[in-house]
């Protein structure tokens, strides 16, 4: 075990440099990296602790600045792995089932699962290695306490568990309960040590946030333009997000999410999921405090994130909330340790080569690195880079750019703020949280909000100072503005004539699409609108074949993208004026994406004026049957009746 625990530690190291991006990954890596870099403030609730973090990083490695935080993050996911394993051992000690051997079986599955290993070379992912870093110190300082009663361990622990809610929200039912065990475990009458760890804890927990009060109005970089002590202060509640529009928690709702945790943790886990499950009975027989902490702790965890996250049953949802699910991996596996400890122990005393069987165990886990390794490269993913860059040549010097999705501003984000490229494009993010924020500052309230209406009219007074160099990502077309917007290579321009795009979109790269054999969900997405865009403009040129080619790719590519089915069934609206297949293409993203009202809105209104009946009455009752908002779900039960 003193040769396997560190091999083991040190390949999975190598595994996840060498799978790691080079260079920012799509999402919010940009935007993190550029906080970190400049010792900004990154999007809610901040994460001072990563941001600081993640400047020595960029200080004292080398390559691209993406790429510095991708292996912060490759750092911090070895310690979890390490940490992971000492509190598994120390746990089994504690309930009289010493195993180190169950201990780092339950620790290397941890490392090779799918989401895990995703998390521990993105500098997105990071953000959740950081805080699980002090999420097992805390654990295992609570289990040793618990064992030798030793004061260092319990403010440690105290101390580690303050740091982990400022490291990320999700931590907290474990943070409380660390704390719990911690306080709990003190001998009665000990009020003086319980009040100085309670210090310990408050110091780790309040101290990381004085970084946003202390950057905020001076740092280069500020999520919305933070500048005074209310603004930083809904930052740090998560303000933005209170209310996001989306659906609401319902029972449907709640048996997506248990199904899509259900398939996660069955392939992630693979055969250690079969563990976990029996491990639950052996961890109540080795105590039932002990499983009532663990179990609890997986339920309470479980079903808060299955009520608190977004309701909205799409691939999207499921990609951006899979990470917070880590924690409940790492309780069934710890639930996984006490199994295989068991079979460790019955193998041992009935056969001879007992010990050797529980070894052979570390095979399909070494199959599961494999795979993941396979499945994890990331090393050639380039498409958060080359999308900003894509982006700011279309526009080129001199030019505006409105940017709507995190996806496209945070790259442009990076790209402007720490590569300095392109600084004579000015980029505007419509959401008013990166790039030039200072033109939103007027219209933001105190809490730092601003409506859509007010950020309009700044907008349009941009456009209408920079006639003919006012591009777009997408279609745009203001309400009552009577402005519409022309084809312009990937982009789209306010008010001109119109381009079929041939010679501007020759330039744009998108090189993933052949090099890099593991697009996610949201690279697939991503390189899919570029095929649309290829599609719109062969319809546009006469080139049927030629659109053909590129809608298929499009589709293939996308094939699990509600908005790569709309984008396609727009190119057919506005520009082949087929409305047959547009409405085909819109009903299936439709489907794939139940809560887009206003896609809703526009095929009832299509069968509306072709009156045909039965569609649009399926479609009605479709809607009225998602329609979250009472006063219009009554309306349109009103209608169907």
């Amino acid at each position: 075990m003193r040769v396997l625990a560190p091999a083991l530690v040190f390949v999975m190291a190598v595994l996840f440099i060498k799978t790691a991006p080079p260079t920012i990954y799509l999402g919010d890596s940009g935007e993190l990296a550029s906080a970190a870099v400049t010792l900004g403030i990154g999007h809610p609730p901040g994460y001072p602790l990563f941001t600081m973090a993640g400047k020595l990083f960029t200080v004292f490695l080398p390559g691209d600045v993406g790429y510095r935080l991708n292996l912060a993050a490759s750092f911090y996911a070895v310690i979890v792995l390490i940490l992971f394993y000492c509190f598994l051992s120390s746990l089994l000690s504690f309930a009289g089932r010493r195993n180190n051997t169950a201990a780092l079986l339950a620790a290397f599955c941890f490392a090779v699962s799918p989401v895990f290993w995703f998390n521990a070379m993105t500098a997105k992912g990071g953000i959740y290695m950081l805080a699980y870093v002090f999420s097992f110190a805390a654990a295992f300082s609570a289990v040793k306490f618990l064992q030798r009663r030793d004061s260092r361990f319990f403010y440690l622990g105290m101390f580690a568990a303050g740091f982990m809610i400022s490291c990320h929200y999700t931590t907290a039912l474990l943070s409380v309960l660390c704390c719990a065990v911690l306080l709990g475990s003190l001998p009665r009458g000990n009020s003086g040590r319980a009040l100085r760890g309670a210090a310990f804890f408050a110091i780790s927990f309040l101290t990381p946030f004085l970084y946003l009060f202390i950057r905020a109005g001076s740092a280069d970089i500020t999520w919305a333009g933070l500048d005074s002590e209310g603004t930083v202060l809904g930052h740090i509640f998560r303000d933005v997000y209170s209310s996001d529009g989306g659906p609401p928690f319902s029972g449907t709702a709640l048996v997506f999410k248990f199904k899509e945790y259900f398939l996660s943790y069955a392939s992630g886990l693979s055969f250690m999921a079969l563990f976990g499950a029996a491990g639950w009975f052996v961890l109540f027989r080795a105590g039932r405090r002990l499983f009532a902490a663990v179990f609890g702790f997986f339920f309470i965890q479980a079903a808060a994130l299955f009520i608190m996250t977004g309701n909205s049953p799409t691939p999207l949802a499921v990609y951006v909330n899979r990470p917070f699910y880590m924690l409940n991996d790492a309780a069934v596996l710890t639930a996984a340790a006490f199994a295989v400890s068991a079979l460790s122990f019955e193998s041992v005393k009935r056969f001879r080569t007992g010990r050797m069987l529980v070894y052979m165990l570390f095979i399909p886990v070494l199959f599961m690195a494999s795979a993941g390794f396979r499945e994890n490269n990331h090393s050639r993913s380039f498409l958060a880079y080359d999308h900003g860059l894509n982006i700011l040549k279309t526009a080129g010097n001199g030019n505006v750019v409105f940017l709507r999705a995190d996806v496209d501003a945070f790259s442009v984000h990076y790209l402007k703020k720490v590569k300095k490229l392109w600084e004579g494009v000015r980029a505007y993010d419509k959401s008013g949280n990166v790039l030039d924020t200072a033109v939103y500052k007027n219209i933001r309230r105190k809490d730092g909000w601003m409506t859509r209406a007010d950020a309009d009219k700044i907008e349009a007074a941009i456009r209408e100072q920079n006639p003919g160099k006012t591009f777009y990502i997408g279609r745009f077309m203001p309400a009552g503005e009577g402005v519409q917007t022309a084809s312009y290579g990937m982009l789209y321009e306010a008010g001109g004539a119109g381009s079929s795009g041939s010679g501007l979109m020759s330039m744009v790269s998108l090189r993933d699409y052949f090099i890099n054999p593991n697009a996610d969900y949201f690279h697939r997405q991503l390189m899919a609108s570029y095929f649309v865009k290829k599609a719109e403009q062969a319809v546009r040129a006469g080139d049927r074949a030629g659109f053909e080619f590129y809608k298929n790719r499009a589709l293939e590519t996308g094939f699990d993208s509600a908005p790569v089915k709309k984008s396609v069934a727009s190119v057919y609206f506005h520009d082949a004026a087929d409305i047959d297949s547009a409405l085909k293409y819109l009903e299936e993203g439709a489907h794939m994406d139940p809560y887009d009202f206003a896609a809703l809105g526009l095929i009832m209104n299509i069968y509306a004026e072709r009156r045909d009946r039965e569609r649009f009455l399926y479609w009605l009752r479709f809607y009225a049957d998602r329609e979250w908002d009472r006063g219009k779900r009554e309306a349109a039960r009103r209608e169907l009746n």
